[in-house]
């Protein structure tokens, strides 16, 4: 969606948003360790209060996480996280003096930052989806986001970039240490990570005050229930 909302500055001039080798990456070495941990080893009740609440199944059936309205609901909150990734970069970008050595940032500058910017996002979104927060869930964040810094690095040395990927490929050559110390990228990611955090976190806000899920309910009695153990003894 940043592809397209990017059109309207372009003017729908074909322009690509996306640095090639890091869009061919983007599933597996951006994003994937999440998801896996989410499928895995994320429980939203112990198996005990499972067990003690068989009503807890009437939610598949009653279809109270998956819906229209929630498909929908998604479909507009990524719509907004769009536009925050593809316009916060392009406004500071024309407001940043990111000179280095004699040179100026430009459109593949820009491209390496809505980039960063969209796995920060679908990263951020994805935490807000963990009933169980773990060293694990840290863990797999950070080495997605060690990664790209790593693999950003890589594509600004020339020597690695035209030996893996070719002479079309070196758009980003001396990038990574320009945007590093400029104060243009950290705006960027600074401002997209408050409206992305701020927006799940009114969402998630709003769900847990006014409809909690029956799971969030059994949890909630749960944990209560182990504070006054806990208290009692």
């Amino acid at each position: 969606f940043p592809q397209f909302l990017f059109g309207f500055a372009s003017l729908f001039s074909g322009q690509r948003i996306f640095y090639d080798p890091f869009y061919q990456m983007y599933n597996v070495a951006y994003t994937s360790l999440p998801i896996f941990i989410l499928g895995l080893f994320d429980q939203d009740v112990s198996a005990d209060t499972a067990l003690k609440t068989p009503s807890l199944y009437l939610d598949g059936i009653k279809h109270v996480h998956d819906s229209t309205k929630i498909f929908w609901t998604w479909m507009c909150e990524a719509g907004a996280h769009s536009l925050a990734v593809a316009f916060i970069p392009l406004l500071a970008i024309g407001k940043a003096d990111i000179l280095h050595d004699g040179q100026v940032g430009g459109l593949f500058d820009y491209r390496a930052v809505v980039f960063l910017c969209v796995m920060l996002a679908v990263n951020a979104r994805l935490v807000f989806e963990f009933k169980m927060v773990t060293v694990f869930v840290v863990a797999a964040v950070s080495i997605h986001f060690l990664g790209f810094w790593l693999t950003y690095w890589l594509y600004g040395t020339p020597d690695f970039t035209y030996s893996f990927w070719g002479p079309q490929m070196l758009q980003l050559v001396g990038s990574y240490g320009m945007l590093s110390s400029s104060p243009y990228l950290w705006f960027s990611i600074t401002a997209v990570t408050v409206v992305i955090t701020g927006m799940s976190l009114t969402i998630q806000g709003f769900v847990s005050a006014m409809r909690p899920p029956s799971s969030m309910v059994a949890r909630a009695r749960s944990s209560l229930t182990l504070r006054r153990i806990e208290s009692a003894a």
